[in-house]
């Protein structure tokens, strides 16, 4: 997702970037201007795109150190899955012995249920009956003292078996005992292993699982820097296409310097705007180039240089007012006052400006229908731009002396 929002957002950039201005470099001042600011656009998008590969070089390195720590895992693993294999043999090996150890005791329980049940019987049978002692009787009834030694010696036999039987009975119990004590030790130790190797497992699935994770952190870093350096180099090709498109306006700008040489110099720079805003507005560019001459006085004035106010526009401008001397006619008598003119960025939004005063209803009642730039000048002065009388015979003085009337398309 992040390679994308990258993409995207380059995308982007380069649609604003490419955007065609609404005002296009219209001197050779701010094509310099523009040629620089493409220098150091691309310069800095340069100097990002070094510290962006030093970032990957970094991201590389730890990418490496942490295949080699992957690596040294790899061995830990083995020594786990070692231990892992061991602790399973000894597992099963006490899962036999629980299991031989549960069938030994199952054998033990019912051969002393059998041997209970046999001395039981023998107690019953031999020992007592009727409330009278068997054996007393039967040495009683020994037919002489031969026959009472044979008898008696089969008693002790009989005791003594019923003695070898108690002791088996006594031995097998003792052995069940043990047996039981065995499978329960074997029990806990196998329960015990069971839960060190469910600890071993778990341990073993986390180490996995973190350098996985971090082995991919480290990959989405270096593929989102290298989608920024890919950006980057994008992004300084731009500036560079821009700087030369620049410089060949520079280039085509002072070609046409050359052509309008007959222009003061500080007015050429006017002429290609002026031409475009006939273009869009239907102002005659030879009117709009002269205005500017007879404001400035054939050179660039105060107000047009600290205010970029080329036609002596009065009122609050986007960069706010400036206030000098000027001269107005007033009954006839030329008097000077302080007055407060419009104060611009650029050159340009005069030129504008003076487009939209001169489409206002008050002038276009005079302009609308002129078909020459005779009439078009004293419509301009009908419409009161100036109080001084002359202005239109000024204009088109200036227009004849300077041969302005050739940059107009057509109009008239």
């Amino acid at each position: 997702m992040k390679p994308l929002l990258g993409f995207c957002l380059v995308v982007f950039m380069l649609i604003f970037l490419t955007e065609t201005p609404v005002a296009a470099a219209n001197n050779g001042s701010e094509l310099k201007d523009k040629i620089n600011q493409d220098i150091k656009n691309r310069q800095k998008t340069l100097n990002d795109l070094q510290n962006k590969k030093a970032d990957l070089n970094v991201n590389k390195n730890q990418q490496s150190n942490t295949v080699e720590k992957v690596q040294a895992l790899g061995a830990q693993i083995e020594n786990y899955n070692d231990k892992i294999r061991v602790k399973q043999t000894g597992i099963a090996n006490t899962q036999k012995k629980v299991q031989t150890l549960k069938e030994n005791i199952k054998k033990l329980q019912q051969k002393m249920e059998q041997r209970k049940k046999y001395i039981t019987n023998r107690i019953r049978a031999t020992y007592i009956h009727s409330g009278t002692n068997k054996y007393l009787e039967l040495l009683f009834d020994s037919k002489d003292f031969g026959d009472l030694i044979s008898r008696i010696y089969f008693i002790s036999q009989m005791e003594k078996h019923d003695h070898d039987i108690l002791d088996e009975q006594i031995n097998d119990k003792k052995k069940l005992e043990k047996n039981q004590d065995e499978l329960k030790t074997s029990l806990n130790k196998l329960n015990n292993d069971l839960q060190n190797l469910k600890q071993l497992q778990a341990s073993l699935d986390n180490k996995k699982a973190s350098e996985q994770a971090y082995l991919k952190q480290l990959k989405d870093e270096g593929n989102q820097i290298q989608s920024t350096i890919t950006s980057k180099q994008q992004l300084a090709a731009y500036y560079k296409k821009q700087e030369e498109t620049h410089r060949a306006e520079l280039k085509e700008w002072e070609r046409k310097l050359l052509q309008n040489s007959n222009i003061p110099s500080e007015i050429r720079q006017f002429v290609d705007p002026a031409q475009q805003l006939e273009n869009s507005t239907g102002i005659p560019a030879a009117i709009t180039i002269a205005q500017i001459i007879l404001e400035s006085g054939g050179q660039l004035s105060t107000l047009a240089t600290e205010g970029k106010n080329l036609f002596g526009i009065k009122g609050q401008g986007p960069a706010g007012t400036l206030n000098i001397s000027t001269n107005e006619v007033v009954n006839g008598q030329t008097i000077t006052i302080t007055a407060g003119f419009k104060k611009y960025d650029t050159y340009y939004q005069s030129m504008v400006d003076h487009a939209k005063v001169l489409q206002m209803s008050r002038y276009q009642n005079y302009l609308r229908n002129a078909h020459s730039l005779d009439e078009y000048a004293f419509g301009i002065q009908s419409g009161g731009y100036s109080t001084d009388p002359t202005y239109a015979n000024k204009l088109l003085t200036i227009i004849k002396d300077y041969g302005l009337a050739k940059y107009d398309s057509g109009s008239f």
